[in-house]
């Protein structure tokens, strides 16, 4: 997933990805991020937005390999 901001008040960004215990942080403009999950389950969780000045936004984003991939994914 390629993560590209837009807008807000000020750069340098701050993404957090919170799919993890610890949530992901990228600073700055473009950032990719790699979407794991377990076998063919739908991959939902909150990404936040923060900019240089402390405005924020957040929103809960969902990936379902059923979509990325041609026929679908089949789990063993």
């Amino acid at each position: 997933m390629t993560l590209t901001p837009y807008g807000g008040v000020g750069q340098p960004y701050t993404f957090f990805i919170f799919d993890a215990d610890q949530p992901s942080r990228y600073y700055g403009g473009n950032q990719d991020h790699l979407i794991q999950s377990r076998r063919c389950f739908l991959w939902i969780h909150e990404i936040k937005l923060q900019d240089d000045a402390g405005n924020s936004i957040s929103k809960n984003i969902s990936v379902s390999p059923h979509d990325l991939f041609p026929g679908g994914c089949t789990e063993p």
